[in-house]
């Protein structure tokens, strides 16, 4: 069954813009960017 309203809210931005080696300040622009180009179900 797909998830048809995730909730990333819980992301720590931090967290994963350490482990793929980002910025902070661009983790929510990589977000947005994934969910417009990710076709949707």
């Amino acid at each position: 069954m797909p998830v048809t309203n995730p909730d990333y809210s819980s992301i720590d931005h931090q967290k994963m813009a350490g482990d793929i080696g980002l910025k902070v300040k661009h983790i929510p622009l990589l977000i947005a960017s994934f969910l417009e180009e990710s076709p949707c179900p």
